[in-house]
């Protein structure tokens, strides 16, 4: 898959930057239980090229970033991870 240029643009990016046009909350995450959350995130889907990423809480990692959700291979942004 490619991630198209607004989420490359995005990737990286602190979690006050307000999603793209096209990508919308699909629903929210936590890793451990809820009574005792390791991470928390909020995931979004792509509407142009198919990328799920993560608006990462303070709790997660990297805190507070925009990333790609695990198991996502981006083609286009093998060079730069």
């Amino acid at each position: 898959m490619n991630v198209c240029p607004d989420c490359a643009t995005l990737l990286g990016q602190s979690a006050e930057h307000q999603p793209h046009a096209h990508l919308h909350l699909s629903g929210s995450g936590v890793f451990g239980t809820p009574s005792r959350p390791v991470a928390h995130y909020l995931q979004y889907r792509c509407e142009t090229c198919g990328a799920w990423l993560h608006r990462n809480t303070l709790t997660a990692s990297p805190p507070e970033r925009w990333t790609l959700a695990p198991g996502t291979v981006a083609e286009n942004l093998m060079d730069t991870i």
